[in-house]
């Protein structure tokens, strides 16, 4: 086709309604079987990049003329790399990234997992607990975990005890375990919170 593949006056916000000019970046076409038409995926954004939108059109020809369909954001979050591959079945797959800036919580600087965050008494670098902060732990993501008590027992050997309110029952969580205390009826008792591998290594417990 020479010419026109895509009139862009067509193109439209159809999540926000902002107003243009918009830009179409990384076309991408495959043919749908089901419908008998060749599909173009593409990023839509506009001059301040503010909305990484994805856009959907449509051609009865694989190099076009086509027609807009609509934009959107495919699962709620913002396009700004995507392709699109098909099976031997004709079914089609969108792949794509995204990135999108987002605030976080940290009760205090201590729980920065920065390589110098821990330092022994005379001032030098205690690089064994240095390394626990700097490996990633789910459990730094959980809010309703007591971090002073998880920063201060980090250096003691894994003891978990989960308590029973009522009947004051103790039961060990085993290490590297997804279980957790059941949050009315028990309370977390924690004696130590290391990597029992480590504790008998040359500078104590790592992670």
């Amino acid at each position: 086709h020479e010419g026109v593949m895509l009139n862009y006056i067509n193109l439209t916000d159809m999540v926000d309604g902002s107003d243009g000019p918009f830009h179409v970046e990384k076309p991408s076409v495959l043919f749908n079987s089901l419908s008998k038409k060749y599909v173009m995926w593409m990023l839509v954004d506009n001059v301040k990049r503010s909305l990484g939108m994805a856009g959907v059109a449509t051609s009865d020809y694989p190099n076009g003329p086509f027609e807009f369909v609509r934009t959107l954001y495919p699962d709620g979050n913002q396009t700004r790399d995507q392709t699109l591959f098909q099976d031997n079945d004709g079914t089609a797959y969108l792949i794509r990234t995204y990135y999108y800036t987002t605030t976080y919580l940290v009760p205090e600087a201590v729980m920065q997992p920065t390589w110098e965050s821990v330092k022994n008494a005379d001032g030098t670098i205690n690089f064994a607990l240095s390394y626990h902060r700097a490996e990633y732990e789910p459990g730094y993501d959980d809010y309703h975990d007591i971090y002073m008590q998880r920063w201060r027992m980090e250096d003691k050997p894994w003891k978990v005890i989960c308590v029973n309110r009522s009947t004051g029952l103790e039961r060990e969580v085993p290490f590297g375990e997804d279980e957790i205390c059941l949050d009315p009826f028990e309370y977390k008792k924690v004696l130590g919170q290391g990597n029992p591998m480590y504790e008998s290594t040359k500078n104590g417990i790592q992670s």
